[in-house]
């Protein structure tokens, strides 16, 4: 097959045909695609602000503003940097711009859904710190504040990240964020799932709960094209990042790449409030359905919802991957995710944001919810017996 007829069959099942369930991903705003934007992508544009090393591209910098301005006016930010290809370069950033050897790093386990740019599965093992789990509270899945406060308290870390890649409620961070300033530690959080869901106003905004910085994926819940961003809440720390930035992680990079994604979050400022609470009403409203159907759902204790994401437990591992499978094959996409604070325990991730995106609204999650209950409940009582 041809590269052009192994992308249109992507594109046709992806975007039209296929029901996607998968928590990480989105269709986007822009408006096809230009010669022009292709064109941008090929000139090289090094250096941070207006500094640019090449003649001529004083437009392409604009663009740069352009989207700084954007993400500093959604997420009431101070500073911002778009230019990463990911979320993961724009921690890296974090890193590289606050961390020496022997600083003390507080960060999510990956037992507790902690993703592997932000813990000691990824870059921070290979820089010389020392690393500490964030705590969590597995009973009402979310930060345990008053724990991780202690411990920073006691540890005194240069820096704290937490940003679940399973998250099915927001955390509470007011005794965490006030001890990070009373022993100077940097409070990052990475919001690549949800960061729409905050910019959409229906979950707390981290900048405004005493966060000095978030990072974030743009291709999730905010629904644009693919980029990673910094936003923080205090100049201070923007001239470190920009060190680190440009020209260490960032020599060049894809400016038509940016200029698709500053032009997605421009066209969607108008609606990224009722998008936001599409998706919560159709989480909310699949999750209800799935449990009629009696699928055993991942419940926090207090019963606190709110994200586009459910998760659906499982006996083993082998059943969430069979029972995602299953459902693959009738035209439904989610993934398997392990069980934030329960080591080896496993179900199955689903997200609301594309199939929103895409118009389903609350009348339509029973039907669908019947159609995941079939394929996951399968065999269930045979697992459960061995």
């Amino acid at each position: 097959m041809s590269v052009a007829s192994l992308t249109l069959e992507f594109v046709r099942s992806f975007a039209a045909t296929d029901l996607v369930l998968y928590a990480g991903t989105n269709l986007h705003r822009v408006r096809g695609s230009d010669e022009g934007i292709d064109q941008i992508g090929m000139m090289p544009v090094i250096g941070p602000g207006r500094e640019k090393q090449q003649p001529n591209v004083a437009a392409l910098a604009r663009i740069e503003q352009l989207a700084s301005t954007q993400l500093c006016q959604v997420f009431h930010g101070a500073f911002a940097e778009a230019r990463f290809h990911s979320c993961t370069l724009a921690n890296l950033a974090v890193f590289i711009a606050l961390l020496t050897p022997g600083d003390t790093v507080i960060c999510l386990d990956a037992s507790d859904g902690g993703h592997v740019s932000q813990n000691g599965e990824g870059m921070l093992a290979h820089l010389g710190v020392k690393l500490l789990p964030v705590p969590f509270d597995a009973d009402r899945q979310c930060m345990d504040d008053g724990a991780t406060a202690a411990l920073v308290r006691e540890s005194r870390p240069r820096l704290v990240v937490f940003g679940p890649s399973v998250v099915i409620r927001a955390s509470d961070m007011a005794s965490t964020s006030a001890a990070c300033r009373d022993v100077g530690a940097v409070l990052m959080m990475d919001v690549s799932h949800t960061a729409g869901l905050i910019a959409g106003g229906v979950l707390p905004n981290p900048l405004e709960q005493g966060a000095d910085l978030i990072t974030a994926s743009s291709y999730k819940t905010l629904g644009c094209p693919p980029a990673g961003f910094i936003v923080g809440s205090d100049q201070t720390l923007q001239d470190r990042i920009e060190r680190a930035t440009s020209p260490k992680l960032l020599s060049n990079y894809d400016a038509g790449r940016l200029l698709r994604f500053t032009t997605a979050l421009v066209e969607s400022r108008g609606s990224l409030e009722s998008y936001a609470q599409a998706i919560v009403a159709n989480s909310a409203a699949l999750r209800s359905a799935l449990i009629d159907e009696r699928v055993p759902l991942l419940t926090p204790t207090d019963g606190v919802f709110g994200t586009h994401q459910i998760v659906i437990l499982a006996a083993r591992k082998q059943d969430a991957a069979q029972a995602v499978e299953r459902l693959q094959q009738v035209g439904v996409t989610t993934s398997i995710c392990g069980i934030p604070g329960r080591a080896g325990s496993w179900g199955i991730r689903l997200g609301t944001q594309l199939i929103t995106r895409r118009g389903m609204g609350v009348d339509e999650m029973p039907r669908l919810a019947r159609i995941v209950a079939a394929e996951t409940l399968r065999g269930e009582s045979r697992s459960h017996g061995q």
